[in-house]
């Protein structure tokens, strides 16, 4: 997608779906502290700002609670692939991780990474151009990121070896990644 308008006009499904898996998801994410000790599993919940018990008793964070500055030394860096417009990532994917957190969202399309950046940027976001999938992932993308999501885009991608080849190199030790992709389609 090349036009950034187009795309704002006519992604509310997959901007729902895309909502709905990161909640779903989002608490099977393992957060680490310095010396990669497991931190008690907290779940940052996108569709609930306050902190509630859920059914199964677990206790869900968020990060506008307070409670949950993670300390690895540095700034967690999570990547978001196929970033689109910059929106999902600047707004649903920033309120539900730690505010310590440097988000990258990265697409094939120039003209939807300057939309990103001139409407999205800031508050520990930017947006950069990169083609996953493609020889010559640039050097400051390999082995530096703790998470990485991706909402359908994945399956967009000619090469998908290449792709997922990628996606672990891009994976810091221990990283993770949630994508959401399409098996199927008539």
């Amino acid at each position: 997608m090349n036009n950034p308008e187009s795309y704002v006009k006519y992604h509310r499904l997959q901007y729902r779906d895309n909502v709905r898996c990161l909640a779903e998801n989002i608490g099977r994410f393992k957060w680490k502290t310095t010396g990669s000790q497991d931190v008690e599993k907290k779940v940052f919940h996108p569709l609930d700002v306050k902190t509630e018990e859920k059914s199964t008793g677990s206790k869900l964070d968020t990060p506008q609670n307070g409670n949950n500055q993670l300390d690895l030394g540095r700034p967690i860096r999570v990547l978001d692939v196929g970033s689109a417009d910059g929106r999902f990532t600047s707004v649903e994917l920033r309120k539900v991780l730690p505010p310590n957190c440097e988000i990258t969202g990265c697409d094939k399309s120039k003209v939807m990474v300057d939309h990103a950046n001139t409407h999205h940027a800031g508050n520990g976001v930017k947006f950069e151009l990169v083609e996953i999938g493609k020889p010559n992932l640039p050097d400051h993308f390999i082995g530096v990121f703790d998470h990485i999501f991706a909402f359908f885009s994945y399956h967009w991608i000619p090469d998908q070896k290449t792709a997922f080849s990628q996606t672990y190199d891009m994976l810091t030790d221990g990283g993770d990644c949630l994508l959401l992709m399409a098996a199927n389609s008539p």
